[in-house]
């Protein structure tokens, strides 16, 4: 790949989100998902918006679309809905992780490529660009302790390296593989950091970064490339990796051991991300045969929120539970509004998924709340009514 051709890929990746109109008629029509008990209760998040993570208290943050001015980050609250977090007409922002503390990161940039990294809290009125003055950067992760991780370069078209914030540290530039490219995409709270790195064969390979060990070559399933898109606390990986026959499925890297996910039956998954009971979530192309161009440009940038033509596919949201591929379709209440849900992005620890799919014939994101945590949470306010009136008589 030339050198202008690949900056000019970098530059994309940091705007595409907002270069895609998407139509009803771009949506593939599934047949009706057969009857099952449903598993999941479904709360739309609103028209044009693309989850990126969910934290431990239901808190959602992603992309909204579709505004004459780009994309716009935000974030979502079951008690007060979507507050868009913006820094002026100009610019794009673009919301990626939030931790449980409820610290958001993600970044700001404009149609030229440019970006800049930036952690905010809902009690601030400003976002907070510290470290990140200078150069380019973006932050994809953010753990407890309120270490974020990305990538940085000189300018818009300089080669860019994984980095790690450390709060009273500074950034840490983490190196590459052998070649002139990496992206940190997750870390966990022991401060793992999992990303993409170029190899010095110009491959592209998913990584694992320790202190101790620093960046650790995952390998793939046969084929050049993959990456890794996040972490638990137990280590665990979720990404994707190329097999030796050219199909890229979602993959789980446990140590020097890769396993193939599968798909839905085509060639091409994702798993997006791992909470700490082993569930992952992503998506997958239910179509033999088929992967399309753009999901192979996305996946030699490490794109860990995909653009918005992958509605335009067979993609259907995925749950692998105990390492078995569920269509999340088949799990939401029948005869619903839905016509498909078609990435799942992320998963918390108490089993809330997020992600986007059609709603008559529009893209809307969503939040799946398992049917059991939605039942004990109307056990809680009902006992919680019945004390406030016993009290008041």
């Amino acid at each position: 790949m030339g050198r202008s051709t690949l900056r000019k890929k970098i530059c994309m990746s940091v705007i595409g989100l907002s270069s895609f109109t998407v139509l009803a008629s771009n949506f593939v029509q599934f047949p009706e998902p057969e009857s099952e008990p449903a598993q999941y209760q479904i709360a739309d998040l609103g028209v044009g918006m693309y989850p990126s993570r969910v934290n431990n208290s239901g808190t959602v943050v992603g992309i909204l679309t579709g505004r004459l001015q780009g994309t716009e980050a935000f974030v979502w609250r079951e008690e007060t809905g979507r507050n868009d977090l913006k820094i002026d007409s100009e610019s794009l922002s673009f919301a990626n992780d939030i931790s449980d503390s409820g610290l958001v990161v993600g970044h700001v940039g404009d149609q030229k490529g440019a970006s800049r990294a930036y952690s905010w809290m809902s009690q601030n009125l400003d976002f907070d660009f510290s470290p990140f003055k200078e150069g380019q950067s973006i932050a994809y992760g953010v753990n407890t302790d309120g270490y974020m991780v990305g990538q940085v370069g000189e300018n818009a078209l300089s080669n860019f390296e994984a980095f790690r914030y450390e709060p009273g540290q500074g950034v840490r530039h983490l190196g590459t593989l052998g070649g002139n490219l990496s992206q940190a995409s997750a870390l966990n709270d022991r401060g793992e950091v999992v990303g993409w790195s170029v190899t010095a064969d110009r491959r592209t390979h998913a990584f694992k970064w320790v202190e101790e060990q620093g960046m650790i070559d995952l390998g793939t399933l046969g084929g050049e490339r993959s990456l890794a898109a996040a972490i638990n606390e137990e280590g665990l990986i979720v990404g994707q990796a190329q097999t030796r026959e050219g199909s890229t499925h979602a993959a789980l890297f446990r140590d020097t051991k890769i396993t193939d996910l599968g798909s839905m039956g085509g060639r091409w998954s994702l798993a997006s991300d791992i909470n700490n009971h082993g569930l992952i979530v992503g998506q997958a192309d239910g179509e033999p045969d088929r992967m399309p161009e753009f999901a192979k440009r996305a996946l030699n940038l490490g794109a860990r929120l995909f653009s918005s033509q992958l509605v335009k596919t067979s993609s259907r949201a995925v749950l692998w539970k105990e390492g078995s591929p569920q269509d999340l379709n088949r799990l939401i209440p029948q005869g619903s509004e839905w016509t498909a849900l078609s990435a799942a992005t992320g998963v918390n620890d108490r089993g809330q998924i997020v992600g986007f799919g059609n709603k008559n014939g529009h893209l809307h994101g969503f939040l799946l709340t398992p049917v059991e945590l939605e039942e004990e949470s109307n056990v809680a306010v009902t006992v919680a009514l019945e004390s406030s009136f016993l009290s008041v008589n």
